[in-house]
C-alpha cells in the first residue's frame, strides 16, 4: 500500500519494505503520479515483491517457461529444444522434470519444513530490526545479524551431503564391500597409550565420537592435549577448539612435557631456565605437530557452524594421500561451548537439551568430515565417586551423552593405588561404553602435574 499525507512514501508488503523521501505532500493514481518516477519505483518494488513471493514459494520462472515451450512444441508436433535432448537422468512426466536419482525421502522434507520456520521466524525478527533502524531506534544490524545466526545454527542440522542420505545395502552389497570396510576401520589414530589402544583396537576410528569425563583437576586437558599431539606428530591433521586455555598455554604443555621442563617455568618463561626452553621451542618447531595441530580459541564463544568450517579447511589442506590418514577434531569441553551457543544464540532451550543437541551434531561432524571427534565433558558432584554405574549418567547438564558417543571414558584419581614416587598422583582410566572394542576395561595411568604428562603403569 502507499501511505500519503507525508514527506515520506513507504511501500509496504508483506516481503519487503521500502521508504522513500518525496517533495509534495499527495499523489493520485490517476493524475500525475502514475507518470511520475516515484509511481515507477512503487511499480518496481511492487514487481519484486510478487517475484520474491513467489520464490519463497518455490516458483521456478525458468522451468516454468520450459515447461510452456514443451507444452507448446507438444502442441505443435515439434522438437523440443529443452526436453528433447536426450540427458542422462532426466525424464519428462506429465510435463514436469524427473531425475533418475532423484532421493528426497521423508526426511528430507521434514528437514525443509523445520528450516523453512526457522528461517521465516529469523526474517521476521530481522525485518522488525530493520525497520526499527529505519525509525530512528538503536538497533545494532550487526548483533540482529549475528544472533539470527546463532540460533539458526542451533536449531537446523548440519548440511545434508550425499554421504548423509541415508543408503539402501544388500547382504550381497555388504558381502562385496567387506575388505574396504574392513580397511577403513583399521585405519585409526594411535593414542600414544599402548593399553589405550588395545581397548579401541587399535585407536580412534573416524566417524566415531570420544568423550572424556572427570572431575576437576583430574587432568582432563592435559591428557586429551597429550594424545592430540601425539595424533598430529603420526601426520594427521588435528584441531583442537579450546574454551579453557588459551593456545599458548596448551603450548606451554607440550614444551614442559617434550623438554622435560616444570610447566610453570615454560608458562612464564623464567630466565633461570630460558636455555632449556630456547631448546625445546628450537625441537617443538622441526615436529610433524607443528603444523599438522592447529588451535581455535573459543574462549569468547563460538558457534558450530564455526567449528565446521574451520575443521572442513584443515583437514583438507592435509589430504589422506599425503599420509597420516583422517583429521581428528577436539572440543575442549562439551558443556562450555554448549553455554556460548545458548547465551549468544538467545537460544531458549534448557542447557541440557542444547549440552545434547550439542553433543549431536559433533557425532554428526564425525560422520559428514570423516574423522574422528574427542569431546571433554565435565562431570556432577554424583560421578566424582565411582558407584555401580560407573561414569555412565555422570556427565553434567546432560544425560543423553551415553547414548550419543561411541566411547565413553571417565578419569579419576585411584585411591587405593599408593604412589610410585611423591611427584605422581595415580590416575586410573575408566572405559565404560566402548563400540570399538572391549569396555569396563581400567587403564592405570600416572600423571605428573610439574611436567603436564601422562604415563601409563600397564593393566589394572
Amino acid at each position: 500500500m502507499l501511505r500519503s499525507f507525508a514527506h515520506t512514501a513507504t511501500f509496504v508488503c508483506t516481503y519487503c519494505y521500502v521508504r522513500l523521501h518525496i517533495t509534495y505532500m499527495r499523489s493520485r493514481l490517476g493524475g500525475p503520479f502514475a507518470f511520475s518516477k516515484l509511481y515507477k519505483l512503487y511499480n518496481t518494488t511492487l514487481r519484486m515483491a510478487c517475484y520474491r513471493a513467489m520464490r519463497r514459494i518455490g516458483y521456478d520462472h525458468t522451468e516454468a517457461k520450459r515447461r510452456e515451450q514443451h507444452l507448446t512444441c507438444l502442441k505443435e508436433k515439434k522438437k523440443c529444444p529443452w526436453f528433447s535432448r536426450g540427458k542422462e537422468g532426466v525424464k519428462v512426466v506429465n510435463g514436469s522434470t524427473t531425475h533418475d536419482d532423484d532421493t528426497t525421502t521423508t526426511d528430507e522434507l521434514a528437514l525443509t519444513e523445520r528450516a523453512i520456520e526457522a528461517l521465516t521466524r529469523q526474517r521476521d525478527k530481522l525485518s522488525q530490526a530493520k525497520r526499527g533502524y529505519l525509525d530512528g531506534d538503536e538497533v545494532d544490524l550487526l548483533q540482529a545479524r549475528l544472533k539470527a545466526r546463532r540460533v539458526l545454527d542451533l536449531v537446523l542440522p548440519l548440511t545434508v551431503t550425499p554421504e548423509s542420505i541415508p543408503l539402501e545395502y544388500s547382504v550381497q552389497d555388504l558381502l562385496r564391500d567387506y575388505w574396504n570396510q574392513v580397511s577403513k576401520r583399521k585405519n585409526t589414530a594411535a593414542t600414544g597409550f599402548a593399553r589405550l589402544n588395545e581397548v579401541m583396537s587399535g585407536g580412534i576410528e573416524d566417524g566415531r565420537l570420544v568423550v572424556v569425563l572427570g572431575a576437576p583437576n583430574t587432568g582432563k586437558t592435559t591428557f586429551v592435549h597429550q594424545m592430540s599431539d601425539h595424533i598430529a606428530n603420526s601426520g594427521r591433521p588435528v584441531l583442537y577448539v579450546t574454551s579453557e586455555d588459551s593456545p599458548s598455554a596448551l603450548l606451554a604443555k607440550t614444551l614442559a612435557r617434550n623438554g622435560e621442563l616444570p610447566y610453570t617455568a615454560v608458562l612464564k618463561g623464567w630466565e633461570s631456565e630460558r636455555a632449556r626452553i630456547d631448546a625445546a621451542l628450537a625441537r617443538q618447531f622441526d615436529r610433524v605437530s607443528s603444523t599438522r595441530l592447529r588451535y581455535l580459541d573459543a574462549s569468547n564463544g563460538i558457534d558450530m557452524l564455526t567449528i565446521r568450517e574451520k575443521a572442513a579447511a584443515h583437514f583438507a589442506n592435509y589430504p589422506q594421500e599425503q599420509g597420516g590418514g583422517p583429521g581428528v577434531l577436539v572440543v575442549d569441553y562439551l558443556q562450555r561451548i554448549a553455554r556460548a551457543i545458548k547465551s549468544r544464540g538467545n537460544v531458549s532451550a534448557d542447557l541440557r537439551e542444547v549440552v545434547t543437541m550439542v553433543a549431536e551434531q559433533l557425532r554428526a561432524l564425525a560422520g559428514e568430515l570423516h574423522c574422528g571427534v574427542i569431546a571433554i565433558a565435565s562431570q556432577n558432584r554424583a560421578g566424582y565417586t565411582r558407584g555401580e554405574s560407573g561414569s555412565m549418567a555422570s556427565a553434567k547438564e546432560s544425560g543423553d551423552i551415553e547414548y550419543t558417543c561411541d566411547v565413553l571414558m571417565a578419569l579419576g584419581e585411584d585411591k587405593d593405588r599408593k604412589k610410585a614416587v611423591p611427584h605422581l598422583t595415580p590416575i586410573s582410566l575408566y572405559v565404560d561404553k566402548n563400540r570399538q572394542g572391549q569396555r569396563g576395561q581400567v587403564i592405570g595411568l600416572d600423571f605428573w602435574p610439574d611436567r603436564q604428562q601422562f604415563t601409563e603403569v600397564g593393566d589394572e
